[in-house]
């Protein structure tokens, strides 16, 4: 391992563009997996029986998404001789991802007790450490006013992968069975493995007053806390519509093949757009002003989704419509919250910031998910929804009226930068 390193002014020869085709590339490829298996596993779990508590519980596997902040400042002193500051974490981390998947071939969801689950964990820990020395990459090698860019093409990014990972495999998934799809996205990992190999890493944006970040020094400041409350009101207008997709739309007798379909012709062009929509609005005066529309779509999606979980039947276009409206807050709430989590992540120990920032973040969605879930199955899906739709606009107001606090907040967190 090597020790401190002085992070130098960006080369000329590095255009945004080529950073961005280069991120959009990783991020897609990256988010492939996942997507598959976050799609699926629910939706198999669900044609099994599973309550949706228990469904609820699978939040239990992004643990690691949450706990990387123990250990994200250790990848930004460290990192492999040889390799490069972030390239160096994303390519054994990526062969690592390649062979859980090798191993899930093995063993489909509901078979061998919970053993099927411990692969499943392992690749999320692949993925989420990896996550913390891309997104240290991205915040590092992008200008101030290109942030926003950066942030769309993040969600654009994770549509594409959506769209082959949870739309063509799952829509695959029937005719070829678990264990073909499996080893298809060990070969994609395998692929993005080769893509960083090649790749030669640019260098930061800005220069590294502290080469000692902390994760420590992150929590005990207080304007993180602040910006963490703010996230915090966003993750409850988005995540739970989100949760209950999957599971409702299966109650309603589509299977996979259906959904993996609605997937990639209605919610991923959705969200496609919400998030280049968002990314063009957060460069604007509209800026502080988008947790109320954040809250609008929730409230419009859920108020809609209660009234046709009531009908005797659910109709063919709802599905997607669902896969609509849930992927367009899925944009506009991913492009919003990364967007203010990267503003606040910029400077020295980029990638601790980020890291522990979105492991904050992701902690409302691990609690909220179980809870969900276990009151879907006491009062019904209907009951639930309408208490979102009541809930999101409150949610989104008070995100709103914190804006000020929010941007101080940022602002505090860059001039601390060389203490965090």
């Amino acid at each position: 391992m090597t020790g401190r390193m002085e992070i130098q002014a960006p080369t000329s020869g590095s255009p945004v563009a080529g950073r961005l085709g280069f991120l959009f590339l990783l991020y897609s490829l990256q988010q492939m997996p996942l997507a598959f298996t976050g799609m699926a596993v629910p939706i198999l779990l669900r044609q099994q029986g599973a309550s949706m508590t228990a469904i609820g519980m699978l939040g239990i596997l992004s643990l690691p998404w949450i706990l990387k902040l123990l250990y994200a400042s250790w990848i930004d002193r460290w990192h492999p001789p040889g390799w490069g500051r972030r390239r160096g974490w994303i390519l054994p981390l990526q062969a690592g991802s390649c062979l859980c998947l090798l191993v899930m071939a093995a063993m489909p969801p509901g078979t061998g007790g919970l053993a099927w689950l411990i692969p499943l964990f392992f690749l999320n820990l692949c993925t989420a450490t990896a996550d913390v020395a891309v997104d240290g990459y991205a915040t590092d090698i992008m200008p101030e006013g290109r942030r926003a860019a950066a942030n769309a093409v993040q969600i654009a990014a994770a549509s594409a992968g959506f769209i082959l990972g949870g739309g063509i495999l799952l829509m695959g998934l029937e005719g070829w069975g678990w264990a073909p799809v499996m080893l298809t996205l060990a070969a994609v990992a395998a692929s993005t493995a080769a893509v960083v190999f090649w790749h030669r890493e640019i260098e930061v944006i800005r220069p590294a007053s502290d080469p000692r970040p902390s994760a420590w020094r992150v929590l005990r400041c207080p304007a993180a806390w602040r910006v963490w409350f703010t996230l915090m009101l966003m993750v409850g207008c988005a995540v739970p519509p989100f949760f209950l997709r999957q599971p409702f739309l299966v109650d309603a007798g589509f299977d996979a093949a259906r959904q993996g379909g609605w997937l990639i012709w209605a919610g991923q062009p959705a969200c496609l757009l919400a998030g280049l929509l968002t990314g063009k609005l957060l460069s604007t005066r509209w800026r502080p002003h988008m947790p109320l529309l954040l809250g609008a779509v929730s409230c419009v999606l859920c108020a809609a989704w209660a009234v046709l979980a009531a009908l005797p039947a659910f109709p063919g276009w709802g599905g997607p419509f669902l896969y609509a409206g849930t992927f367009v807050l899925y944009g506009l709430f991913g492009t919003l919250g990364y967007h203010l989590i990267m503003r606040a992540s910029v400077g020295a120990g980029s990638a601790t910031r980020y890291a522990t920032l979105t492991s904050l973040m992701m902690i409302g969605g691990f609690l909220l998910q179980p809870l969900i879930g276990l009151a879907a199955d006491r009062l019904g899906q209907a009951a639930v929804l309408g208490g979102l739709a009541a809930t999101a606009p409150l949610l989104a107001y008070a995100a709103w009226r914190r804006a000020g606090a929010t941007e101080a907040a940022i602002q505090e967190l860059n001039r601390a930068a060389s203490g965090i």
